[in-house]
């Protein structure tokens, strides 16, 4: 197609009335040439019927490929200098295509631009993907979103920068980069995909390219309707955990500071801080205090049975028992940590506030020396002044 800027592919299974938004979003307000690629994987509600009337390229697959089967099948169709890999869980806002295109063009070692993906209540879904260190209790060298549910309007969030990886959700990469460093990965990862995207973005590192957040560009993303749904979810949970499994071992040579950019850990370290991270912390402590109850209540259950029953059993009930136990005293341990945390925000806070006091008396106290000063300063300028009248008064003509 003659003319065309930037093609944007969008693969597509069912949810005939996400495509529809996402279409109608794109049509609205997107202001350079552009082609549209719709891939169906086989949509059996109506999906076919609905693309067939509007001005998009259709390509239709007669089995769910996955989402990067079908993106790599919309790529190798595109005839835009510039790629755009999107969702039909997205819709994109008024400006959003501009300021991508803009991160590109103005440093040829930007590979890959990404937007800020909010969710429709205006909270951060995507800001760029970042992983965590090896000493990271949680996620050791496990990618992640980061400023994930920050207002869309904190600061920290609207600041451009490059990441490890962004998110295939909304994307843009020129064409020939596909060419240099290969298509993503969809033989690798298991059906219907995760984490292709962090790989490729990785092998585009590895070319000596940069993975930049544009902050300027936002756009709505309803999250995971792409693979949720429609019988997929017990598919995409176990590809979530397998495909990550295959990340891992895929870069576990890498050194951390390819993973994890110096540049990058002050930036994390920022939001490890933060009262958000912090309360999702104590959720995720929370949930696993409920699991740990869930875990006690089926062990008394499993004594209860095993309990006088022979010799066996009163050994296993021991057994049981003293995992009770472990249990219990992990159980309090996990207790004392949402203590802490909340410990730890509360002086936080009183922190601030000490803060804020000492540095309002301290800007009161920097007046005054700068009063005083000025007052000495003038003083010293009259005194000056006066003197250098009388040694003039003294050496003039006729003078005693």
């Amino acid at each position: 197609m003659a003319g065309v800027l930037v093609s944007i592919v969008i693969p597509v299974f069912n949810h005939l009335d996400l495509t529809k938004q996402c279409l109608d979003s794109i049509a609205e307000n997107t202001d350079v040439p552009y082609e549209v690629i719709m891939v169906d994987n086989a949509s059996t509600d109506g999906t076919g019927a609905f693309l067939a009337s509007r001005p998009v390229r259709v390509i239709t697959n007669a089995e769910n490929r996955g989402f990067q089967g079908a993106a790599n099948q919309g790529i190798r169709a595109a005839t835009g200098e510039y790629i755009c890999l999107l969702n039909n869980d997205v819709i994109v806002l008024p400006g959003w295509l501009e300021p991508l295109l803009q991160c590109l063009r103005e440093d040829p070692k930007v590979g890959i631009a990404g937007p800020m993906q909010v969710s429709p209540q205006g909270m951060v879904w995507h800001a760029g993907t970042v992983f965590g260190s090896q000493d990271d209790p949680v996620r050791p060298r496990m990618p992640f979103h980061i400023f994930k549910d920050f207002p869309g309007d904190d600061p920290a969030v609207n600041i451009k920068r490059s990441y490890p990886a962004m998110n295939f959700a909304c994307a843009i990469t020129p064409r020939k980069l596909f060419d240099e460093i290969g298509l993503p990965d969809e033989d690798t990862f298991m059906f219907p995909g995760f984490f292709e995207d962090v790989d490729w973005c990785l092998r585009l590192r590895k070319a000596g390219y940069l993975c930049t957040y544009c902050p300027q560009s936002r756009v709505i993303h309803l999250g995971n309707q792409t693979y949720y749904g429609d019988n997929l979810k017990n598919q995409s949970l176990l590809a979530l955990e397998k495909n990550l499994i295959i990340l891992l071992d895929k870069w576990k040579e890498e050194p951390e500071f390819f993973l994890l950019p110096p540049k990058i850990q002050p930036v994390l370290d920022e939001y490890y801080e933060s009262k958000v991270f912090i309360m999702e912390e104590a959720k995720l402590l929370k949930h696993e205090l409920a699991r740990s109850k869930e875990y006690l209540n089926e062990l008394e259950n499993e004594l209860a049975k095993a309990s006088g029953v022979n010799e066996e059993a009163t050994h296993y009930a021991r057994k049981l028992e003293r995992e009770l136990q472990r249990k219990n005293d992990a159980l309090e341990d996990a207790s004392r940590s949402v203590a802490r945390v909340g410990r730890e925000l509360e002086m936080k806070n009183e922190l601030s506030i000490s803060l804020s006091g000492e540095l309002e008396a301290a800007r009161a106290q920097i007046g005054e020396l700068e009063a005083a000063l000025s007052r000495k300063l003038t003083t010293r300028l009259l005194e000056v002044l006066r003197r250098r009248v009388r040694i003039r008064k003294g050496s003039s003509p006729g003078a005693p």
